[in-house]
């Protein structure tokens, strides 16, 4: 995979360096009525930027071997068909990585989104069939990274009770019934106090199963992660049956509740706004929060960098400061 990333790096030059080599390429997609899109260019500090650049040339693959055999255009690389099938399956086997990035980098997104989308990216990727690509050290390397990153995801209590409180996802994609059910005792824990907690009865063990199915309706990229998910976890999973003793009933009221449609992110607050569920609803304020991250703050830059530029680099501090708080908050 890194010989053909470097030939693909080499290939763009081509199209990045040549004006020439450029026009030519307009005139071919034109002419096959492909998208008129110019190649992207990746940058090695940024693993997506690799996958926007082997996902452009795939889409432009017709374009460049018509070029290429034309012989109006001299091409430092000339890519095989072997190549091409081998930055197909490269591009299946990262798609996942690409929108689970997207997926956590939204504005509307929370820290009870991890678990699902760990467990959904691990199941997606050892079910990719790459036989035949010599990718498969590729696939072994992710799997391999993803344990090593995250190993025991499910162990965060934070995280795991934040999954719990999401109605998108209750206790479907736990894994681990031990997990699961420390996840729940944190919880009942916050909802009646570290103090009174002891009198009280913990959830039991027990062999009985629950769990609702998740109907799912795939109408954009986003939502394709989501129905992913829907696919792997909306099967009948096993949890405890708790003895039900004054908030051990509440939560299990809750949990019992049919989820939500994963794509709803928007629902979050107009379901705990008006649910039922009074005091578990002031442990969802507490863990349903933001994922700690440098996306947010990125574009806040971005955005001033596309206000502040050389044609308008007379504009006043304060003036920046009102149109970046306009461009970010009047949508």
């Amino acid at each position: 995979m890194n010989n053909l990333i470097k030939k693909s790096r080499k290939l763009v030059e081509n199209f990045m360096h040549s004006a020439k080599i450029s026009k030519k390429l307009k005139a071919v997609q034109l002419q096959l009525g492909i998208p008129v899109h110019r190649m992207v260019q990746d940058e090695p500090t940024r693993w997506n930027s690799t996958y926007y650049m082997l996902k452009r040339l795939l889409e432009q693959k017709d374009a460049i071997v018509l070029l290429s055999s034309k012989g109006d255009a001299i091409l430092s690389v000339d890519m095989i068909p072997d190549d091409w099938k081998t930055m197909e399956f490269g591009v299946q086997l990262l798609e996942i990585f690409e929108t689970a990035t997207n997926q956590l980098s939204k504005e509307n997104s929370t820290i009870s989104e991890i678990i699902p989308l760990i467990h959904t990216v691990m199941k997606v990727t050892k079910n990719q069939d790459v036989s035949g690509s010599g990718l498969m050290g590729l696939k072994n390397d992710l799997i391999s990274s993803m344990k090593r990153r995250y190993p025991s995801v499910e162990a965060n209590l934070t995280l795991a009770c934040a999954t719990i409180l999401d109605p998108r996802f209750k206790d479907l994609p736990f894994q681990s019934q031990d997990h699961l059910l420390a996840a729940k005792n944190k919880l009942l824990r916050e909802m009646e106090g570290e103090d009174s907690f002891n009198s009280r009865i913990h959830w039991t063990d027990s062999s009985t199963t629950s769990g609702v199915p998740v109907s799912v309706e795939e109408s954009s990229k986003e939502q394709g992660f989501w129905t992913r998910y829907a696919e792997i976890f909306s099967q009948s999973s096993p949890v405890q049956q708790p003895t039900l003793v004054g908030y051990a009933e509440e939560l299990e009221q809750y949990l019992q509740e049919q989820p939500l449609n994963p794509n709803q992110a928007d629902m979050l607050g107009s379901y705990w706004f008006s649910s039922p569920h009074l005091r578990l609803k002031q442990v969802a304020k507490k863990y349903l929060c933001l994922p700690p991250s440098t996306v947010f703050s990125e574009r806040l830059f971005s955005a001033a960098g596309n206000i502040c530029d050389q044609k308008r680099n007379r504009l006043d501090p304060e003036r920046i400061k009102m149109l970046v708080f306009q461009n970010k908050n009047l949508k």
